[in-house]
């Protein structure tokens, strides 16, 4: 640290004491009658134990991975196409209660029940997916190659109250459906000729 001061430009101690701590990674404040020097890893896991209360219901993965590192006071960084990779459903839909809990501890329930990873870095927050999921995931195809949806199948609750739709992509289906389809829809198409053609004759 002296080494790093010395090559200093100058300025207050306080300055000179900031720019050989940030050249070298680290951070420095008062407390009490001494100066506390840490690097930026150690200050950001300190941030990361406060302790919260706070609950996220069904809100996207995202938005509470950003609003727990806005409260450690620390950047947060994703891996590029994460949430592209992450079932839809964890990446759109993702649930977390924390009572009197650490933000750190935040961090580890996600990452046990979504399958991210996260790693505490000079730059901040680094935020990836687990080995497993990446494994999983395979590679990702673009939308406009996807088979459209040609599709959809109606599953009623127990109690009829509500229902879940299924959307059906075209290669989701076996030949035979599709064959069978195509005959639907092209006689719905002769029958919706006949009736203009009969409308027509009539005006």
């Amino acid at each position: 640290l002296a080494e790093q001061m010395a090559k200093s430009s100058g300025g207050t101690v306080a300055m000179v004491l900031e720019d050989a701590a940030a050249a070298l990674g680290w951070v420095w404040f008062p407390n009490e009658d001494h100066i506390v020097i840490r690097t930026v890893q150690a200050q950001t896991a300190n941030y990361m134990s406060r302790r919260v209360t706070v609950q996220y219901t069904n809100e996207p993965l995202a938005d509470i991975l950003l609003d727990l590192a806005n409260r450690a006071e620390t950047p947060i960084n994703f891996e590029p196409g994460m949430m592209l990779k992450l079932p839809s459903e964890t990446a759109r839909h993702t649930s977390l209660a924390l009572r009197n809990n650490s933000i750190r501890q935040g961090f580890e329930l996600l990452s046990a029940h979504t399958g991210i990873r996260y790693s505490i870095q000079r730059g901040g927050i680094n935020v990836s997916l687990s080995d497993v999921i990446t494994r999983a995931s395979g590679p990702t195809v673009p939308i406009s190659l996807r088979s459209p949806y040609v599709g959809k199948i109606t599953v009623p609750g127990p109690d009829k109250s509500y229902a879940f739709d299924i959307l059906l992509r075209e290669d989701d289906l076996p030949q035979d459906i599709l064959d069978y389809r195509r005959q639907l829809i092209e006689e719905y198409i002769e029958k919706m000729r006949a009736e203009l053609q009969s409308i027509e004759s009539e005006g």
